[in-house]
């Protein structure tokens, strides 16, 4: 049913293609050249671009709308916009013709194609695509230093953050204020890449536990920290010590030290070195070497002593049989006078 013919009024065009763009090929030539109302009609149905006058064809708003929504209508463009985009796409020069850089840099298809491809490319695409995940995702594994066109919110998305750091470790300067003080986003990161720490928030890097933490993850991370860490003598013999201990035992230390008040954290390292000593009721004592590396301690203790029999152990009144091993291992790294628990013999 044609809503509109030649003598309808402009109110009433703007409504009807508004609704059904494909109806302004029933409007009069005054309104297929009314930029207001071949604009409402391609929004709504993009193939209406091939009602429009030939001046609106070659008006960068109308095709960067048109084209938004279907590359192929490019067609229907002026030879002038045509022949432009085909040498932008051939070129990739995009600097070179920013308006018609605007039409092609709205379409999601192209976008996502270029951004795969061509080095810092989301910075010419619309608002729109660099607030779109997708987009911005494929962006920044490609090129890092694309995340400073993103979108503020995706600019506090941790995968698309960390997919940027990835690739290029100054891109954090670009995360939001949040995820750069975020303590456990960040020590992800700088076990990827230690440089990471140079943005991470000040008052992360002013922090004894945290940065304890990430120098057990990265001994480089020491070069990143707040001058008040990093001049102070006791804190730099510790990081020594966290730099060289073995490895096997660093993820014990790290979930240990992030919950450590500061008094406590001379403790943890020189701890790794002590031997376990447990002693019965009789008086007799055993010592446990290398108890940090044990999975299971009832087991180790049996293989070194198997004259004990059947026994458990209370290490701070608690029984190890009857906790989690690592709770085990907390509580020893943060004795402060020795580390000392009670055999106790199963009958």
């Amino acid at each position: 049913m044609v809503l509109i013919n030649q003598t309808t009024g402009y109110n009433n065009v703007l409504k009807a293609v508004s609704r059904k763009g494909h109806l302004l090929q029933y409007a009069s030539p005054t309104w297929k050249a009314n930029k207001n109302i071949v604009l409402a009609a391609v929004r709504r149905n993009p193939s209406a671009i091939k009602y429009a006058s030939i001046d609106l064809r070659d008006d960068t708003d109308v095709i960067k709308a048109v084209y938004s929504q279907n590359s192929d209508l490019i067609k229907y463009a002026s030879d002038r916009i045509q022949t432009e985009l085909n040498y932008l796409k051939e070129s990739r020069d995009y600097q070179w013709g920013l308006t018609i850089t605007d039409i092609m840099f709205s379409n999601k298809a192209f976008v996502l194609e270029t951004v795969s491809t061509v080095p810092d490319s989301l910075q010419f695409a619309s608002a729109e695509l660099r607030a779109d995940r997708e987009i911005v995702l494929a962006a920044v594994s490609r090129n890092g230093d694309s995340l400073q066109f993103a979108s503020a919110e995706l600019l506090a998305d941790r995968e698309i953050v960390l997919a940027a750091v990835s690739d290029y470790s100054n891109s954090l300067q670009f995360a939001s204020a949040e995820l750069r003080a975020d303590r456990e986003f960040i020590i992800k990161l700088v076990s990827i890449r230690a440089y990471t720490l140079h943005y991470a928030s000040e008052a992360l890097k002013s922090d004894r536990s945290f940065a304890l933490s990430a120098v057990s993850k990265k001994g480089a991370c020491f070069n990143y920290l707040h001058p008040t860490l990093t001049n102070d003598k006791s804190f730099r013999e510790l990081c020594n010590r966290f730099r060289y201990v073995n490895r096997t035992n660093l993820h014990l230390i790290e979930s240990t030290a992030l919950h450590l008040s500061d008094n406590l954290f001379d403790l943890v390292i020189p701890n790794l070195d002590l031997p376990l000593l447990l002693q019965d009721l009789s008086g007799d004592e055993y010592p446990v070497f290398k108890w940090c590396e044990s999975n299971n301690l009832i087991t180790t203790i049996s293989e070194l002593y198997p004259s004990l029999g059947l026994f458990d152990i209370y290490i701070n009144d608690k029984l190890i049989s009857e906790v989690d091993l690592n709770e085990v291992k907390r509580d020893l790294l943060t004795m402060e006078e020795g580390l000392h628990g009670m055999i106790v013999y199963l009958s």
